[in-house]
């Protein structure tokens, strides 16, 4: 009896240590830091088009521009937008453009296609907690920021304890046969057969589909897309 009771302590105290574990692990990007890690992780950046070309280099995700930026030495560059066809990052996550100059992240990936993840900046809600939001160092259009920064901060950035996370919103695209567009009602029912576009409403209802939700995206990808 002693001994399930010991065992019951220790997996309590493991499921804390884990979750204090993860709860320190979690970042959301702020007006000070804007970027979508918290850390500059070093990626493979692939540019341009005739002859593709690969540079490794610290990167980041500027949520408020959506552009690249990566790290010079001591000083934070923003990289051209248009030449750059895929970023992939040491912890394995990859990031190509989507329509508007902005980057997305390969959430799934099969023999059908991609779907693509953005988040984005809720410029609404922003609007609605601005007062007191702190924008100072960092301005949400990469204007502002500081030419130079230590390299201490581009590898670990302390955040300060009066910093708000940004409300971000998530937005999603499909890549299908070389076609890539916006997870939306109207983008989807254009691409689907006649005798499926009657099935699609309903089944948004049926299966409590939420846009901004990446299980709900995947329940559409394979009900109506994935071969």
């Amino acid at each position: 009896m002693k001994a399930k009771v010991l065992l019951s302590v220790v997996l309590a105290l493991a499921a804390i240590l884990s979750a204090n574990g993860q709860k320190k692990d979690y970042w959301s990007p702020t007006g000070n830091w804007p970027f979508l890690n918290k850390k500059f992780m070093v990626a493979t950046v692939v540019s341009g088009f005739v002859t593709p070309k690969k540079t490794v280099v610290p990167c980041n995700i500027h949520v408020g521009n959506q552009t690249l930026w990566y790290a010079d030495k001591d000083t934070l560059m923003e990289a051209l937008p248009g030449s750059i066809l895929r970023v992939e990052f040491s912890d394995s996550s990859v990031y190509v453009p989507v329509p508007g100059n902005k980057f997305g992240k390969i959430v799934h990936e099969d023999e059908t296609g991609r779907i693509i993840n953005v988040k984005e900046v809720d410029y609404v809600k922003l609007k609605e907690g601005a007062k007191g939001r702190n924008l100072n160092a960092f301005t949400l259009d990469g204007n502002g920021i500081f030419p130079s920064i230590t390299i201490d901060m581009i590898n670990s950035y302390d955040t300060n304890p009066d910093d708000q996370p940004l409300p971000l919103h998530n937005v999603y695209y499909f890549l299908i046969d070389k076609q890539l567009f916006k997870v939306t009602e109207k983008n989807i029912l254009s691409r689907l057969p006649k005798e499926r576009k009657k099935e699609f409403r309903p089944f948004l209802r049926s299966a409590e589909i939420i846009m901004e939700n990446e299980s709900s995206i995947l329940k559409i990808w394979n009900e109506f897309f994935a071969k």
